[in-house]
């Protein structure tokens, strides 16, 4: 399966409509040897071969880069438009008057900025600088929030072709760039790109504050809000503010009460696979977290850290009001009643109310142990 260089197609409308069409493949494309670009045609490659083999005798008269082909020099003479223009007045009145040529050199003049570094579009928003008047135009979509392309099979909307294009590969499954490493497929080069740090290791995005490095620049962003302390993302429900959008879209879940990772064995269900992975160690059996000091062995690793404390004898939780200091936040939080004066436990018996759960057991079993088992054996009668 092929897709090198998209160079290959001129309209973009084309692309997507290839896209669209759930048989297309490039599986029977030709690919050139040397430089892996594909063509449809079988007659192509055979002339574009020439570039890699052939001395190139075409020179141009003003910087003297040298071509294989005659039509390749034409199309780099327009770089030299203007310079050719001062020199020849005949050529400066053609470029004047007639509608293709100027059409050609307004087109140059566009390319020229990328050499220049002229931006002289500015987005009267955010006051972001952009070359060219397109992409200047498809920046303000992101602040006007209009998406204008429509997905042909399931009608989601996208602000840009090259998002829409990526996207279609969704429903076609076509992964057309693999790794040379593993064989794993991506729908984009960029995903390649980052998917390949996997295997050379390599950690190019470094905190400009605690020199942590990361496989990808996303990823520092999301790190940096740690220093910074931003949270720009708020439920829309509670105000709540998070530093990272997938921490608020799992937030809403807890609104919406949508649970939507079920267990395969028991059907209890799990708002974010973290949990479901947690669980599923129930079922398991498994402790893969084990105690460097004393063996023990835990299915969670957040349990593990809480009992390290034990061995360290360090007690990171203190009362704001008294001081006193706990190896556990639960059993801070347990401590704040005593302040508070606050009794959430209350006997299912005799209603009398308690700050501590464990207290509260301890007064049914030993206050009404006998009223219990009544009770119980009531229950059983009933229902046997």
């Amino acid at each position: 399966m092929i897709w090198r260089n998209f160079a290959i197609f001129q309209k973009p409308l084309i692309i997507t409509h290839l896209l669209s069409v759930q048989f297309f493949s490039f599986s029977d494309w030709n690919v050139c040897d040397h430089c892996q670009k594909a063509f449809k045609c079988i007659s192509e490659p055979a002339s574009h071969v020439l570039i890699h083999q052939e001395e190139k005798q075409f020179e141009c008269s003003i910087c003297h880069t040298r071509f294989t082909h005659q039509s390749a020099l034409q199309k780099h003479s327009l770089v030299h438009m203007d310079t050719k223009c001062k020199q020849d007045t005949g050529l400066q009145q053609r470029r004047e008057t007639t509608p293709k040529e100027r059409v050609v050199c307004d087109h140059l003049k566009d390319h020229m900025l990328v050499h220049t570094g002229e931006m002289p579009f500015e987005c009267s928003v955010c006051n972001n600088q952009f070359n060219f008047e397109g992409d200047l135009k498809r920046h303000m979509l992101g602040h006007t929030g209009e998406k204008p392309l429509e997905c042909s099979v399931c009608h989601r909307q996208f602000n840009l072709k090259r998002t829409l294009r990526y996207h279609m590969l969704v429903h076609t499954g076509e992964r057309p760039f693999k790794c040379s490493v593993c064989d794993k497929q991506f729908i984009s080069t960029s995903h390649l790109k980052d998917h390949m740090v996997v295997h050379t290791g390599e950690r190019p995005f470094k905190c400009s504050v605690c020199y942590k490095q990361f496989s990808r620049n996303s990823h520092l962003k999301d790190h940096m809000l740690i220093h910074t302390g931003e949270k720009p993302f708020e439920c829309s429900v509670c105000q709540k503010q998070f530093n990272k959008k997938g921490d608020l879209k799992r937030h809403m879940l807890v609104h919406t009460g949508e649970k939507p990772f079920k267990c395969s064995v028991c059907d209890k269900q799990f708002i974010n696979t973290s949990h479901l992975k947690d669980h599923m160690l129930i079922h398991t059996g498994e402790r893969p977290f084990k105690c460097s000091v004393c063996d023990k062995q835990f299915s969670r690793n957040s349990h593990l850290k809480r009992h390290m404390l034990i061995h360290t004898g360090e007690m990171p939780f203190e009362c704001s009001v008294c001081g006193k200091q706990f190896s556990q936040n639960g059993a801070l939080k347990d401590h704040m009643l005593i302040h508070t004066g606050e009794k959430p436990f209350e006997c299912s018996v005799c209603h009398k109310q308690f700050n501590c759960k464990g207290a509260c057991k301890r007064h049914t079993v030993l206050v009404h142990k006998e009223g219990l088992r009544l009770s119980k054996m009531i229950s059983n009668e009933e229902h046997p």
